[in-house]
């Protein structure tokens, strides 16, 4: 199995190895400070949003409540202002009507004595009331001879018209506080439901109103309630349903889930405990996080604005810092292909021209020194020239002698040996005048024997 050679990454100059440094920090400390920043901001238009949707479920549920108020205040007035069961059929019944007229949401009213027996009564739907309204009226009686102030019936629906209806009930009290009767009126809610669509959440939010079993009351679109739409799982609703009593936790906040709609939505909702009613407020999780989302946009054109700045700034910055380096890089290059006069500039930073210096005295050290071992070379050979010429001359003596002493050893006659010797040795030993001398007997005078030139001889 043969191994490929692993391919080496091809190298990346100084500058750009610095401006992606600094960019690369420079993102990085952007990314932190956006991220921490926006993560902060976001916290607090969460707060804020959480207060903002509150608020309009509280004001939603004060509308509401103020509503059936005002309803407990209209009857409330009418049994202050005369004695409506001591008062003759004529006034029980101008009494009725004028209530009938003062409160549109009025449908049904009935008077009665202390012992629930009907005195009088007004309808806008039929000549005498409803079945349903008649048990209303037994049950708020029967509850208000138990002690209650007050009496508010669940949510039933008209049999005829599908309508949501209530019925309210006070106590009908003498100056001395016994009960001497009883005022039972039914209200209908389309009139909340009027109140309840022109509650403005937001651009395109919506408010809707849920009895205690989680049946819609009231909402924008009033098929849904006369469908009898039940919503108790729909949000964080199904606790209100499991405990109508219970306090309500306001620190919890909002919650996103799936809307009436069918639309992802962050809602919230408030109980009403006079009423075991809850009004709930849903605003789509796009509009509301736009604030967020329009916040991050602008982090983001920021943070890429920024990081454009720094990466010019950076490129231009290590474009400046490593132009010594670069420089230097170039000298030794040229250096290293022969040129030794090459010269750094000493420039830059203070250890980036100590650095230069040091480069260039070294240059030049390094020149002296390969002058220097030049002339050794030199002279090195010209020492080693002379010597082998000086061996070849001796070699050549050598030999020369060597000849010589063959032919004095071989050559016996003396007339023909010493004129021999002259011309051998003039010849090997390149001397112009060669001549042999011998002592006389007496040793007193040399006498020339024999000679290789003309002269001599």
């Amino acid at each position: 199995m043969k191994n490929r050679a692993s391919t080496p990454r091809p190298s990346r100059s100084l500058t750009t190895i610095l401006a992606l440094s600094f960019l690369g920090l420079s993102a990085l400390v952007l990314i932190l400070s956006t991220a921490t920043q926006l993560a902060l901001t976001a916290q607090a238009q969460q707060r804020e949003l959480e207060e903002r949707q509150l608020l309009i479920a509280e004001n939603a549920g004060a509308s509401v409540s103020d509503f059936i108020e005002k309803k407990f205040s209209a009857l409330t007035i009418a049994t202050s202002l005369s004695a409506p069961v001591e008062a003759s059929a004529s006034e029980q019944a101008s009494l009725l009507d004028g209530l009938l007229g003062l409160e549109p949401a009025f449908r049904q009213i009935a008077l009665l004595d202390r012992q629930g027996q009907l005195l009088e009564s007004t309808s806008r739907v039929a000549i005498t009331l409803s079945s349903q309204f008649e048990g209303q009226i037994k049950q708020g009686a029967t509850a208000l001879s138990q002690g209650s102030d007050r009496y508010l019936s669940e949510v039933y629906v008209d049999e005829d018209t599908i309508e949501p209806l209530i019925a309210l009930a006070i106590p009908i009290k003498t100056t001395s506080g016994s009960i001497e009767g009883f005022l039972v009126a039914e209200v209908n809610l389309k009139f909340i439901w009027d109140l309840v669509g022109s509650l403005r959440v937001g651009d395109t939010g919506y408010a809707y109103v849920a009895d205690s079993h989680g049946d819609l009351i009231a909402y924008r679109d009033t098929s849904a309630v006369l469908q009898g739409l039940n919503v108790s799982n729909i949000g964080n609703l199904s606790e209100f349903v499991k405990d109508p009593a219970a306090t309500f936790n306001r620190t919890a906040g909002i919650q996103q889930y799936d809307g009436l709609n069918g639309q992802t939505v962050v809602g919230a909702y408030i109980p009403l405990p006079s009423l075991q009613w809850a009004v709930v407020i849903e605003l789509p999780w796009r509009e509301a996080y736009q604030d967020v989302f329009a916040l991050g946009i602008r982090s983001l054109a920021l943070f890429l604005v920024i990081a454009i700045l720094a990466g010019l700034f950076g490129y231009f910055s290590a474009r400046r810092a490593s132009a010594p380096l670069i420089d230097l890089s170039r000298v030794a290059t040229e250096i290293a292909n022969g040129n030794l006069h090459a010269q750094a500039k000493e420039t830059g930073a203070t250890e980036l021209a100590q650095l230069a210096s040091s480069f260039n005295h070294m240059t030049a050290q390094l020149r002296d020194s390969i002058a220097n071992l030049e002339q050794r070379v030199v002279d090195r050979t010209n020492a080693l020239a002379a010597s082998h010429l000086e061996s070849e001359k001796r070699a050549k003596d050598l030999l020369a002698i060597s000849e010589v002493s063959r032919i004095i050893n071989i050559e016996k006659n003396i007339d023909i040996l010493l004129p021999l010797i002259t011309r051998l040795v003039s010849e090997k030993f390149g001397f112009y005048h060669v001549g042999i001398f011998l002592l006389d007997d007496a040793k007193q005078t040399a006498i020339l024997q024999a000679a290789n030139s003309e002269g001599g001889q």
